[in-house]
């Protein structure tokens, strides 16, 4: 037996005002076209679906359980609706990034004005972390999606695809240093270093290059947990920095700071990595903006954004 929608829609909407008149001013249309239909479902079924009294309508046996039926189909017609809408990028969603500050600053505004260009009711929630939080947060479903240079490994997380990116000496352009096309590691003992904390790949990086000898090398060292207060040292004069090119993209434009990658054979690359839960199915628009950042970070080697001087200092590398 077939009803048509807009007659279970009338059904639905008499039930819960308990009178045809206030029916029809919350569907808008005339008292009567909502009586046709009712009409019409009792006559399919052969059985009165109200009982008519002055003081309203009551719902008769076969009206209470037709209303139970009609309450589950519409239920799942309006599911239905939603995940159509959900593919379509309809949908009005909210997504959760966890990420690191450089990227939080140099790569993912453009990433999120482009995506919300095409989807305006989507709202976002970027949260700044470290490396190993950034990882933590995704794991435990805290965020859609991280973003993180060189993430730890973690069984609960995927990786999704990744940049790599050189890492150098960041410079005050007067210093001696900041004229070479690329340098040692080994070129900076002596030199006060600022680094970023153990909370960071690349202090990590940096450790393993030098295995024990890290404090005996660089006694000379300032850490902090903040891109922003290393970039500030730098450009004191005060310390050198490691890191890579990465949230300093405005700085080395306006000539604030020097940006000299090293030789791999002295420090290998970072990655840019897009992280997501293993388990996990986004909604529509986190799954969407996944998208949009995977997309980015492929762009990342041909358009060359980030690109040390060296020609292959930035190249896409497989996901893991």
């Amino acid at each position: 037996m077939h009803f048509q929608w807009i007659a279970l829609r009338y059904f639905r909407e008499t039930v819960q005002a308990r009178s045809i008149r206030k029916a029809s001013e919350t569907l808008n249309v005339a008292p009567s076209a909502v009586n046709r239909q009712i009409i019409k479902i009792e006559e399919q079924l052969g059985a009165p679906l109200f009982e008519r009294s002055s003081r309203g309508l009551k719902l008769t046996a076969a009206g209470e359980l037709f209303y139970r039926w009609v309450l589950t189909s519409q239920g799942g017609l309006d599911q239905t609706i939603t995940e159509i809408n959900d593919l379509r990028g309809a949908r009005t969603g909210h997504v959760t990034v966890a990420c690191e500050e450089g990227i939080a600053k140099d790569f993912l505004p453009a990433i999120v004005r482009a995506f919300r260009a095409k989807h305006r009711q989507v709202g976002f929630t970027l949260q700044v972390h470290d490396m190993q939080d950034v990882v933590a947060r995704v794991a435990e479903g805290q965020a859609d999606l991280g973003l993180a240079f060189s993430p730890m490994p973690d069984a609960r997380v995927r990786r999704r695809s990744q940049a790599s990116m050189a890492i150098g000496a960041v410079l005050h352009p007067a210093h001696p240093l900041a004229v070479r096309p690329e340098m040692k590691l080994s070129d900076l003992i002596g030199e006060t270093l600022v680094l970023p904390d153990n909370g960071f790949s690349t202090r990590q990086i940096f450790n393993a290059q030098l295995g024990g000898d890290a404090e005996l090398l660089f006694a000379r060292r300032i850490e902090t947990n903040s891109f922003e207060t290393m970039t500030a040292l730098i450009k004191a004069g005060i310390a050198i920095g490691v890191r890579s090119q990465m949230g300093i993209a405005g700085e080395i434009a306006r000539g604030d700071v020097v940006f000299v990658p090293f030789e791999r054979r002295s420090f290998p690359p970072e990655t840019v990595t897009l992280l997501v839960k293993g388990t996990r199915i986004l909604p529509a628009a986190g799954a969407h903006f996944v998208e949009a950042v995977d997309a980015a970070l492929r762009a990342l080697t041909e358009e060359s954004r980030w690109a040390a001087p060296q020609a292959d200092s930035l190249a896409l590398r497989p996901s893991a």
